[in-house]
């Protein structure tokens, strides 16, 4: 952690610091012709600070602009640089620079020698200031104002009718038409609790304001379809150990060509088993995701596929993440991701986890016990805390949750009440109702069930800020399911009978890495045995394709092979170990006359996948490779 906060420290300030010497180095170079030295001193010491300043504020205000009409953003960046360096810079100008160079050159006998050091010192004593400024600047600026119990009426006469539940426009009634001022000061107070923003647009149509985008996309509008530009990604920088072979970065050139597609990956040369991931497809579908459900936040779990490059493309979009371990908070920081943007949802986590965490800056974690809520209070104080709730909505998932974790409704009260009672803060509620779930309804009784025990917890006074319900949206896989846009309108019903408004996110997987991943795998034998017929491949349920044994063998990934003959044959596709669980599935039509040597490519293998795998009986799990340009 350590690590991390010193590697962003010196991302910050090493360019600024670089430039102000070059700064400094120019403005006395230009001045020194004409003037005298003292001239030639304030004009280096101008020409530092100016760019110094002018490198941070630049580089602030890039990142603080979107959403912003032009004055709030460079005033909103203005007040946080004198925040963050207003206290060095006094003492920095008044005391600790004049002193450092005044005895050091007292004490080593050299002017020239004693600023040198002097300029050391005080420049270390600026910095640690400073750092601590920036620290208590991004605590200032990120974390969200807290709730309290009153401060989110049903309906508040100062939003327009259209924004009183869930902050989505909606075209006024008649006889309630809300003035755009009405509009700009409910969309603009909503943007400034946001930490991370892209681009906020609006498209005008039959209503004042039509749509707006909020961070990670949150739909503030739904009278028109979004329009939101779909930019390349440039991968490049984060490719990292693996790139896409030749053949497919080829491919995503020729037109028509899909670059994950069996014609695409018949020639790569890379050893099988591995994981080809399309990262645009992965931008892609968190944008479709995100506009179906017009949700305040999506948080994507990081477990489905934790491969950095499908972390930054995410990230670089504007995704939140989930975790469930200080691992995976630890890889979301090395990609530059703030902790206290991501929320840490395993129930139960060890200790060490939760300290590291909380050190880092998470600062909200789930629970579903007294007994997490006495380790969170001692490890990790004034930490935000969700409950886990257990739902009883009917299942349609293909993946089924066994029921772990989640709390009755009673129970929930406890534990909040508990909760506040050692120092810690009740945030809000969480539920998930399965995963590959093939019906939304569920999450409609779950938002019911939710929304009757925040009734009765306001009843005793508590008010919550959060409802996360989860993740469970699905890929598609061989069978066909509903479009996103059924899930987000069951979804946005099910809120709209909310007893107050929340802010609500969600933890998708699949949804947004399944589709983006092709499983090759290579035939190393076939048999007939009795009637059936056998493939044995280099990749198997545990090596790859875990899901294969959690789903009894029906989670229908699509197939193909690279000899994609107009006869097929049933077959039996198994893995490589000597286990006979390592099946993928039974029964499934592939090429005839496939031998030794062909491949076979299993679609939607983005998620759950390699992130299983394991190495039993010593065969190796899948390398990933990325490419994007698509």
């Amino acid at each position: 952690m350590a690590k991390s906060r010193a590697g962003e420290w010196f991302r910050r300030y090493a360019p600024a610091e670089l430039g102000a010497i070059v700064g400094a180095v120019l403005a006395a170079t230009a001045v020194d012709r004409f003037g005298s030295a003292a001239a030639t001193a304030y004009a280096g010491a101008i020409g530092e600070t100016i760019v110094f300043y002018g490198v941070l504020f630049i580089r602030d205000l890039s990142a603080q602009r979107a959403g912003r009409s032009p004055g709030r953003a460079i005033g909103r960046t203005v007040r946080g640089l004198v925040l963050e360096c207003g206290p060095a810079e006094l003492l920095d100008t008044l005391v600790a620079r004049p002193l450092a160079m005044y005895l050091a050159t007292q004490a080593v006998g050299s002017a020239w020698l004693g600023v040198v050091l002097g300029k050391i010192v005080a420049d270390f004593v600026f910095y640690t200031v400073a750092i601590i400024g920036y620290e208590i600047r991004k605590s200032a600026m990120r974390t969200p104002p807290r709730a309290r119990a009153g401060t989110m009426p049903a309906t508040d006469p100062r939003v327009p009718p259209a924004l009183d539940r869930r902050g989505g426009l909606r075209p006024p009634s008649a006889n309630e038409v809300p003035t755009r001022q009405a509009y700009g000061h409910s969309i603009a107070r909503a943007l400034d609790r946001v930490p991370h923003r892209p681009h906020v647009a609006a498209e005008p149509g039959h209503t004042p304001v039509a749509d707006a985008v909020t961070p990670g996309g949150t739909a503030i509008g739904t009278a028109v379809p979004r329009r939101r530009p779909w930019a390349r990604l440039d991968v490049g920088a984060f490719i990292g150990v693996m790139e896409a072979p030749a053949a497919v970065r080829a491919s995503t050139s020729t037109p028509g060509v899909d670059p994950i597609a069996p014609v695409a990956l018949d020639d790569v040369a890379y050893a099988t088993p591995y994981l080809m991931m399309d990262l645009d497809r992965v931008g892609r579908a968190f944008l479709r995701l995100d506009d179906a459900l017009g949700l305040d936040a999506i948080h994507y779990a990081v477990k489905c596929n934790p491969d950095p490059r499908v972390l930054a493309t995410l990230h670089r979009l504007g995704c939140g993440f989930e975790v469930a371990s200080f691992p995976e908070l630890a890889r979301l920081m090395e990609i530059g991701v703030e902790p206290a943007d991501v929320l840490y949802s395993n129930p139960v986590k060890p200790v060490d986890h939760i300290r590291r965490a909380h050190q880092a800056g998470c600062w909200r974690f789930a629970a579903d016990s007294d007994g997490e809520l006495t380790k969170l209070a001692r490890h990790a104080p004034g930490a935000a805390v969700y409950i886990r709730l257990r739902t009883t909505a009917a299942t349609t998932s293909a993946v089924p949750s066994e029921g772990k974790f989640g709390v009755e409704p009673h129970q929930v009260r406890e534990l909040l009440l508990a909760a506040a009672a050692v120092g810690l803060v009740p945030y809000g509620l969480a539920f998930h109702v399965g995963s590959q779930m093939t019906a939304a309804g569920p999450w409609a009784d779950s938002i019911t069930e939710a929304g009757a025990t925040l009734e009765e917890l306001a009843a005793v006074g508590v008010t919550l800020e959060m409802l996360n319900i989860g993740g469970g949206f699905p890929a598609r896989y061989a069978v066909p399911v509903p479009d996103l846009t059924v899930y987000g309108a069951v979804i946005q019903q099910a809120l709209r009978r909310l007893p107050y408004r929340l802010r609500v996110v969600a933890e998708p997987g699949r949804a947004l890495v399944g589709g983006a991943g092709v499983l090759v795998a290579t035939v190393i034998g076939t048999a007939v045995r009795g009637t059936q017929r056998w493939v044995h491949l280099d990749v198997g349920a545990f090596n790859g394709v875990m899901e294969a044994l959690e789903t009894g063998n029906t989670l229908a990934y699509p197939l193909s092979d690279s000899r994609r003959a107009a006869t097929c044959v049933r077959c039996n596709l198994t893995g490589p170990t000597c286990d006979s669980q390592d099946t993928i599935m039974f029964d499934v039509a592939l090429s005839a006359g496939l031998a030794e040597g062909d491949r076979v490519y299993i679609g939607t293998a983005g998620a759950y996948t390699t992130a299983y795998a394991s190495t039993f009986n010593g065969f190796n799990a899948p390398a990933t490779y990325c490419v994007s340009g698509t």
